[in-house]
């Protein structure tokens, strides 16, 4: 999971370490990963606004006790299986 490791960056070097592949790379067709310098110079280009509709979405459903706990149930089942 994400949040065990200090960066994304990190998490992903660690996925492609044990499974030889990486949600950037899946997901993105991401070819390498990058390193976090350059990471940062391309996010630090892209205005907040861009994401605002993103966030107040996830923070909407979040505030969905329903929704909620269905996420935290699926997150403990995940984990039961490894």
């Amino acid at each position: 999971m994400y949040f065990q490791d200090p960066s994304l960056l990190a998490f992903q070097k660690r996925l492609e370490n044990k499974l030889q592949s990486s949600n950037l790379k899946t997901l993105f067709d991401v070819k390498a990963i990058p390193k976090d310098t350059q990471l940062r110079e391309v996010l630090d280009g892209i205005s907040t606004e861009n994401f605002s509709d993103v966030f107040s979405n996830m923070f909407e459903q979040l505030r969905c006790p329903q929704y909620t706990y269905a996420r935290l149930m699926a997150a403990n089942t995940t984990a039961q299986r490894k």
